[in-house]
């Protein structure tokens, strides 16, 4: 799995941990070794992580039956702590907004060996990453979907900039009306937004499935005006209301993924 590239050993284990927890309902080591075939010690090592980084994400203490209780929230929190933090987000995300690599607490070599299997993971999808200048290269349309995905994974909250905002403002008004604007559908938004600002336009109209290229799409749009230096035309458009209406990314979440 892509998180898998992203988390260390460590904090993988920790969410492996949560996982059994979940599924048993209590929290009992010897029974919890043996089903991860962990040693007891570090079953009771990753517990105390665990127990750890639940402070440092709420300022509190917990229970072990509160732990049982509320722990689809803990999961859910912690991994996407874990996501944000880790230093394939962090590089990835900066590339995807074009951004400086940023300043991480480890020394390069290991920012380097941590990069290595998601440059091929990318490569799959014909992406290309480089680790030295931090920049990925091919398909807007899919850099798009990774980084809204990779958004998505992490839960994260854009800060926009004012140019940004702009070009959100008219991406949000170019949604056909009955569409239900989700968080997810918003973190879209956020990414094709800031991806825009930066003057990255698809290469062509999308070649949508039989039946979906119609005219009837473009009567929802709200072409941005070209003042205040909003730059998107028509092709924008189209692959926009593609995505929300048609495309499984949308329609069909369960079941279409890139990461």
């Amino acid at each position: 799995m892509f998180i898998e590239l992203l988390l260390t050993s460590p904090e993988s284990r920790q969410l492996q941990l949560l996982n059994v927890i979940r599924t048993q309902r209590r929290i009992e080591f010897t029974e919890i070794a043996k089903i991860l075939q962990w040693p007891y010690v570090s079953t009771q090592q990753v517990y105390r992580r665990l127990l750890k980084n639940y402070r440092l994400m709420t300022g509190k203490q917990i229970s072990k039956p509160a732990l049982v209780e509320q722990c689809d929230w803990i999961y859910h929190q912690l991994a996407q702590s874990l996501i944000r933090n880790s230093v394939g987000y962090q590089c990835l995300m900066a590339a995807v907004k074009e951004e400086p690599k940023p300043l991480l607490s480890v020394g390069e070599v290991t920012i380097q060996s941590r990069l290595k299997p998601l440059v091929a993971w990318l490569k799959k999808y014909q992406l290309t990453y480089d680790p030295q200048t931090n920049v990925i290269t091919g398909d807007e349309r899919v850099i798009r979907l990774f980084g809204w995905q990779l958004s998505e994974l992490g839960g994260t909250t854009f800060d926009l900039t004012a140019e940004q905002k702009a070009y959100l403002k008219s991406l949000t008004q170019s949604i056909p009306d009955g569409v239900v604007k989700t968080r997810s559908m918003e973190r879209f938004l956020q990414i094709t937004a800031i991806r825009l600002a930066k003057l990255k336009f698809l290469a062509h109209v999308p070649r949508l499935a039989a039946g979906h290229q119609s005219k009837s799409l473009v009567q929802f749009s709200s072409l941005p005006a070209k003042a205040k230096n909003i730059q998107f035309d028509l092709t924008e458009i189209y692959w926009l209301q593609y995505m929300v209406i048609y495309s499984p990314y949308f329609v069909d979440t369960n079941q279409t993924s890139l990461v």
